[in-house]
């Protein structure tokens, strides 16, 4: 059963376009092509009236912070990861049925539930809903930036002692900052469909396998989905490190005013990719009870049955017992207990994790280099690892 992240109709209108559909540098162009409606008609502006670099970090648009990121890093990201992540997420949920998790009972109803939410991915009223949510934050960002005029310098014209919207700021504020958030919200609704997928996927009585060498039922394939999702984390920070390098750039802000927002960001996006895999803890955690208890029992026949024949003693130990079937069998028997008795009730790890830490972290590393130069930072790195 196929699941897409590229029938919505965004995604629908891009590769509508008159390029092969299955080309990377074709999806490459695309990405281009998009990031040339938001940018280009601003740089051009900018150059025709002489904002494009002032002679002032404060006031040109080539130093603007934000607008650079959010069109050159952000936006390409996020219209590049949706084949790339949708791919690797269709892979998670093959597994499930190549791998033999699911009962034959249950097929029907795993495969509608794939294609609801094949349904609400490409239902016309999500985007219509995230549309006008993208116009009424744009309308209020603009409404506080104005009253910090630094931050809009290259996108006003003052006539008669009044600020106004030039091209360059009316195009911003109808196509290209409406865009970039559209986009955002666009992932967070696919990654709010796939978790909760998978929410219905572990309401199925799964066939768990407790003495899999992965610890968690054979289900350990789950926790990729979490790092798959890293260019999104990534895309993510990089608009917020843009706006926070215009804050300190602009406004003279400090990293130490950002501790706190960062703090709860990194919580907030870890949480996101997390929270839906925890929907299997319940049945990872009954299936490794149920399988203790089980195996209790079946180990105390084996060992009844094995005793009178590995019971020696201290003298009689010979090196052929070593060899002996029954040797082999106590050890075998002793590891799949010892996979059960070890086996986790959630189906990621740290190793999981990490990527999207590495990922969400990386944009921040420019911002602090605006305040901590790279030499001091890395005598505080040599001193801390010495």
């Amino acid at each position: 059963m196929e699941f897409s992240f590229e029938k919505d109709r965004f995604s629908r209108l891009i590769n509508g376009l008159q390029l092969s559909k299955t080309s990377p540098v074709s999806l490459s162009m695309k990405a281009l092509l998009v990031v040339g409606i938001c940018w280009v008609p601003l740089a051009i502006y900018s150059l025709i009236n002489n904002s494009f670099w002032t002679g002032s970090i404060s006031n040109s648009f080539i130093t603007h912070q934000d607008t650079q990121v959010r069109f050159l890093v952000a936006l390409p990201i996020f219209i590049l990861s949706v084949r790339l992540i949708g791919k690797r997420l269709e892979k998670i949920l093959k597994q499930f049925t190549e791998a033999g998790m699911l009962p034959k009972d249950q097929m029907p109803h795993y495969e509608a539930l794939i294609v609801k939410s094949n349904k609400l991915l490409i239902s016309g009223w999500p985007d219509l809903i995230i549309l006008v949510i993208c116009y009424i934050q744009v309308s209020i960002v603009l409404y506080f930036e104005q009253l910090t005029p630094e931050i809009l310098s290259w996108q006003v014209n003052v006539i008669n002692g009044e600020p106004f919207l030039n091209f360059a700021g009316k195009w911003n504020l109808l196509f290209s900052r409406p865009l970039v958030i559209f986009l955002l919200y666009k992932w967070l609704f696919r990654i709010f469909v796939w978790g909760n997928l998978l929410r219905k996927i572990a309401k199925i009585p799964l066939k768990l396998y407790t003495i899999h060498p992965d610890l968690v039922g054979g289900l350990g394939f789950l926790g990729y989905s979490i790092r798959y999702f890293s260019p999104v984390a990534f895309g993510i920070s990089a608009l917020i490190a843009g706006k926070m390098a215009d804050f300190m750039l602009i406004e003279d802000s400090h990293l130490s005013d950002f501790r706190t927002p960062f703090i709860s960001y990194m919580v907030f996006i870890t949480l996101l990719f997390v929270i839906p895999l925890l929907s299997f803890t319940k049945q990872l955690t009954s299936a490794r009870e149920e399988a203790i208890f089980n195996n209790y029992d079946f180990a105390n026949g084996i060992y009844r049955e094995l005793k009178p024949r590995i019971s020696k003693n201290y003298e009689k130990v010979q090196e052929e017992d070593l060899k002996s079937a029954e040797f082999g069998t106590v050890n075998d028997f002793n590891s799949l207990m010892t996979n059960t008795l070890k086996m986790r009730s959630l189906t990621f790890s740290l190793y999981d994790i990490l990527p999207i830490w590495v990922a969400a972290s990386l944009p921040y590393f420019p911002v602090i280099l605006l305040e901590i130069p790279i030499a001091e930072l890395m005598k505080t790195f040599a001193s801390f690892v010495l």
